[in-house]
């Protein structure tokens, strides 16, 4: 089938579980670009992490950040969609954190906020080590929630509530989430769940870019392994799971590959998409 466009998720999938992207993984993207097909990565990490990781794999990707929250072209600044949470969505779920005390993050564009300092080693203070001081990611820690909704009021894109030890479980607090109008929530592994306005996914995020580039359904391969990755790949033409996903996410693959630490992305594009 003659593909013109492959959106990749980055964890699980694109990147190992040392979050580096494999040189094969990076010679199939190359070989892709080359032969006229768009690769966009499509990732619940915000711009400027996803920034980051699309400049190691040396092409030029259109990022879809933040499960489909945030999208614009890596090189430029044009932002092609933009979707935050309003205030009354945000202090609906800052009651819920409150109330099972998880450890929330707050997704916007260029950083995430947090009430509490993030490790040192932490995967993002880790990247911002590969990139300059100006694309690095920014690191908001607040002492108030509700303040910081009114600074970042035009920026918050996502919520991210994690199970903590001291906690209560995320499945506990489902039924309260579902009772908050104008959201969605997916759960993309165990003991978390992510936070978006309603209407918004990686899956929309990939209809919009196809549409803006104008790309058919079926000219879709779209590549991933969990569960934000669900509406992705029933937007596509050809859904790849990875062989390291969930059975959930399998039953929706039209061809599973090998695992993330195995190569899969670069074995499914060079099997099903390069000439």
């Amino acid at each position: 089938m003659g593909y013109k466009l492959i959106c990749i998720d980055m964890d699980g999938t694109l990147l190992n579980n040392k979050h580096n992207i494999s040189e094969e993984n990076k010679r199939a993207l190359k070989k892709a670009t080359e032969e006229g097909i768009k690769v966009a990565i499509s990732t619940g990490r915000v711009f400027a992490s996803a920034r980051i990781f699309a400049k190691l794999t040396g092409i030029k990707a259109p990022l879809i950040c933040s499960n489909g929250s945030y999208i614009r072209e890596k090189d430029r600044d044009e932002v092609i969609f933009k979707s935050i949470l309003d205030k009354e969505e945000l202090e609906s779920i800052y009651d819920i954190v409150k109330k099972y005390n998880f450890l929330a993050v707050f997704d916007t564009p260029y950083g995430i906020i947090s009430d509490e300092e993030i490790p040192e080693d932490d995967s993002h203070r880790i990247m911002n080590k590969l990139t300059t001081e100006e694309e690095a990611i920014r690191f908001y820690i607040v002492d108030d929630f509700k303040e910081a909704f009114k600074k970042y009021k035009e920026d918050i894109l996502k919520v991210i509530l994690i199970e903590t030890k001291n906690s209560s479980k995320i499945k506990d607090a489902k039924l309260d989430l579902e009772k908050i109008k104008g959201i969605d929530v997916v759960y993309s592994w165990s003991g978390c769940a992510e936070i978006m306005k309603e209407g918004t996914s990686k899956g929309k995020g990939v209809k919009i870019l196809a549409k803006k580039l104008g790309i058919k359904k079926e000219e879709i391969m779209c590549i991933g392994d969990s569960g934000n990755d669900i509406s992705m790949l029933k937007e596509a033409g050809t859904a790849v799971v990875m062989g390291n996903a969930p059975d959930e996410v399998k039953k929706l693959a039209d061809y599973i590959t090998d695992t993330n630490l195995n190569d899969g992305v670069a074995k499914a594009i060079e099997k099903l998409a390069l000439k």
